[in-house]
Parts: C-alpha cells; structure tokens; sequence
C-alpha cells in the first residue's frame, strides 16, 4: 500500500493577513450570523442607519449645490416681518 506525501510540509505556511481575515470572519460569525434573529436584527438596523446616513449626505450635497436657489435662501427678499407692515 501506498501512502501519500504530506502535503501541509510542501506548502508555505498563509500570510498573516489571511489568519486576520479568518479571525475576523470567525467573530463576524458567531456575533452576528450565527443566529438568525440577531442576523435579521442587524440587518435591518443597518439598512436603517445607511438609510438615514445616505439621506443625510445627499440633503447636504443637495443644499450645498443648490445655495441661493432655494426657498430656504432668498425667502427674506420676499416675506416682510410683521413689525415692519404696519
């Protein structure tokens, strides 16, 4: 019979960099994917938070953009006070 060479003494052994990676994707697991409940949870709250994030950046691009076009920016050239009418 025959036995085959062991292979795990002709390879070089992985970059540091791939061991974080597992780390990393280890806790990534058993904090949040290992159970569906709390898998569903942070999806959600992350779909939330980039939500609220996205909407943010956008609005503040948009004003940003558009200054001295929008209402918000010139409404005092057309609204008189009430103490100055009478």
């Amino acid at each position: 019979m025959r036995l085959r060479p062991d292979c795990s003494q002709l390879l070089p052994p992985p970059p540091p960099s791939s061991v974080a990676m597992a780390s990393l994707a280890n806790v990534f697991y058993n904090s949040l994917v290992k159970r569906n409940s709390v898998y569903v949870t942070s999806i959600f709250a992350g779909a939330f938070a980039f939500g609220v994030g996205f909407d943010v950046a956008i609005t503040s691009f948009w004003d940003n953009w558009n200054k001295g076009k929008q209402w918000k920016d010139i409404r005092e050239k057309y609204i008189q006070n009430d103490s100055t009418a009478n």
